[in-house]
């Protein structure tokens, strides 16, 4: 069996050779004409050498290889019929060989196609020869490429393969022409895709699922090499494909947790029972709005990024954030936080793409997804749920922000397949989720009965004490505050702001602004202001609304808040500027004028609501 397949494999590079010069030929005949002549004889050796092997061949007329055979013989045909009427004869003058050599220049193009064609068909005989005969393909396979393997060593060692084989070779055998062969297709290939992704691997290689697959099994480095670009280019348009939230820029957008705060959840006996666990689990914390519940998403996500980057076992865990933001993306839903977990996940981990491939009927072929590809949230789960079973990793940790910020239908379903992931019998991996969300009803009740909560506003006292004390700083050298009453105001700021930070930074940006306090007065002007985020804004407003000496400033404001909070993302001044000149019967931006003092405007105004 091991010679019959030694045997297809030298008629396969027979046939290479032949044809090499064929096509080295014709790249001659660009240039020289006179060639054409030299060219025929070329093409007609090569047909005899494709007939031949049909010839020694009379039994296998079914197999694979006489299928590619004729189509080779007829290709040559082709280009015997396209090179014939322009053959220059010897006793062909100058002027008519010149006169030939023009007429056939209209020709190149349908040649170099056939050529092309031909060429493609190199790789699909060899592959046919390799698995026709007698033997099985894998048998046939396996012998080739030992035979190759053990040519390859001898080569090393300045020994001639005739003497180790025990008997000649035949005239012309060159056993590194196969994976010539191969190594020209393949980098051919790779070429081609860093070009276009979208190709199919089959159209490229010319060649059909079976022998596709033959080839993915070839023992081969360029086989290997083109495998890699292959998945790293479908890992490349996956990603793209899911479309996913810029999450890293919202974390980014998020303020850091200062030096001494957020410093008690590594001590907090819930949290330490959390991360102790040896299986899948998940944390919630609880809190209203402006407790600093998003902060301490992004203070844990930093911790556990940098305390798994810094073992040995780095690459057996993985740590995953997104924060929900339905200001920024008003169609947020559960689906962009498994397009986020995803996306990072394949990031760190690009191994796993595999799973993904094999789970998703769009994914499984050898091509590319050609245009955008909608991914259901079904399908989402479906290859987020396969990716993390099959992993290998230790531990997972799935921090996710702001959930009450999501569309409340995708998320209780969201919500209500967790149980599916925390079965650590089934996903063999532990996955942690670290959750936050405002106090609301269908959260609490998805996450009764599986999830740990701490309501973080009974555990922030001292941070929010910490937070006060650090901005108070401006009104502290502004009003001369002795230790006695900045810590009197202090107390009072801490005692109203009810563990919420973003309504003790309010409190204080209010006092900045406010004229004839005194230091003993503050106190009972932070007892005058509205409890609450919600009561606070509508003040904010009102005073803002005061401000508005006319209708036409009125009308600047509301227009400033429009398009400010109906942008998609946040805009920058210059976009801004030339936002508030349209009008309903604008017509051409570039007749507009752009409001100049915008930035005055936006600080004198709208500063309580809007940042620069």
């Amino acid at each position: 069996m091991a010679a019959e397949a030694i045997g297809i494999a030298a008629a396969s590079i027979a046939f290479a050779q032949a044809t090499a010069v064929v096509l080295d030929s014709m790249n001659k005949m660009k240039d020289a004409p006179k060639n054409i002549k030299e060219l025929q004889h070329e093409i007609q050796d090569l047909e005899a050498v494709l007939k031949q092997i049909e010839n020694t061949c009379p039994h296998q007329k079914r197999d694979a290889t006489e299928t590619v055979l004729r189509n080779c013989s007829d290709m040559l045909k082709q280009l015997l019929d396209l090179v014939r009427p322009f053959q220059q004869e010897v006793e062909d003058s100058k002027f008519k060989q010149y006169v030939k050599g023009l007429r056939m220049r209209p020709k190149e193009s349908e040649i170099a196609n056939v050529v092309k064609r031909l060429q493609s068909q190199k790789l699909t005989l060899t592959l046919a020869l390799i698995s026709s005969g007698n033997c099985e393909s894998d048998k046939a396979l396996s012998a080739v490429s030992t035979t190759y393997k053990r040519h390859e060593l001898l080569h090393l060692h300045g020994q001639d393969m005739d003497q180790e084989l025990g008997e000649p070779r035949e005239k012309g055998w060159d056993m590194n022409m196969l994976t010539r062969i191969i190594d020209q297709r393949m980098t051919a290939v790779t070429q081609q895709l860093r070009y276009d992704p979208t190709s199919k691997i089959e159209d490229l290689l010319n060649l059909d699922e079976t022998q596709t697959d033959e080839l993915w099994r070839l023992d081969f480095e360029s086989v290997r090499n083109l495998k890699d670009a292959v998945y790293e280019r479908k890992l490349e348009k996956f990603l793209e494909s899911l479309c996913t939230p810029d999450y890293q820029q919202d974390r980014l957008h998020i303020k850091d947790a200062s030096t001494t705060t957020c410093e008690w959840i590594w001590d907090h006996r819930e949290y330490l029972s959390y991360r102790a666990s040896t299986g899948s689990c998940v944390f919630h914390i609880l809190g209203k709005a402006g407790s600093g519940k998003s902060v301490l998403a992004k203070h844990v996500w930093k911790r556990l990024s940098k305390q798994f980057a810094d073992i040995p076992e780095k690459d057996s865990c993985a740590v995953l954030y997104y924060c929900c933001d339905k200001r920024t993306r008003s169609d947020e839903t559960a689906s962009s936080i498994l397009r986020a977990l995803l996306h990072q996940l394949l990031l760190q981990k690009p191994s796993l793409f595999g799973i993904a491939i094999e789970k998703n009927e769009l994914m499984q072929s050898h091509s590319f997804p050609k245009g955008p590809t909608t991914w259901t949230f079904d399908s989402l789960w479906s290859i987020f749920k396969a990716t993390v079973t099959n992993s290998q990793l230790q531990s997972i940790y799935c921090i996710i922000d702001a959930l009450d910020e999501s569309e409340r239908e995708s998320m209780e379903i969201f919500l209500s397949l967790l149980p599916e992931l925390l079965d650590d019998s089934e996903i063999g991996v532990t996955l942690k989720f670290f959750l936050t969300s405002r106090t609301e009803g269908h959260i609490i009740e998805c996450l009764e009965g599986q999830a740990t909560c701490i309501q973080i506003d009974s555990v922030t006292h001292k941070d929010v004490e910490t937070f006060v004390s650090e901005k108070l700083g401006k009104l502290k050298r502004r009003l001369r505050l002795d230790t006695e009453g900045e810590r009197n105001l202090q107390q009072v700021l801490v005692n109203r702001a009810e563990g919420m930070f973003l309504w003790a930074e309010l409190a204080i940006k209010d006092l900045e602004k406010a004229y004839g306090v005194t230091a003993k007065s503050l106190p009972n002007r932070v007892r005058s202001l509205p409890s609450g985020l919600n009561p606070f804004y509508d003040r904010m407003l009102t005073k803002i609304a005061g401000m508005c000496e006319d209708e036409d400033t009125t009308l600047l404001v509301r227009k400033i808040f429009t398009w400010v909070a109906m942008a998609a993302r946040p805009m920058t001044l210059a976009e801004l500027r030339i936002a508030m000149a349209i009008k309903l019967d604008t017509k051409r931006l570039d007749s507009l004028e752009p409001l100049q003092n915008i930035s005055y405007d936006l600080l004198g105004l709208c500063s309580s609501f809007i940042e620069i």
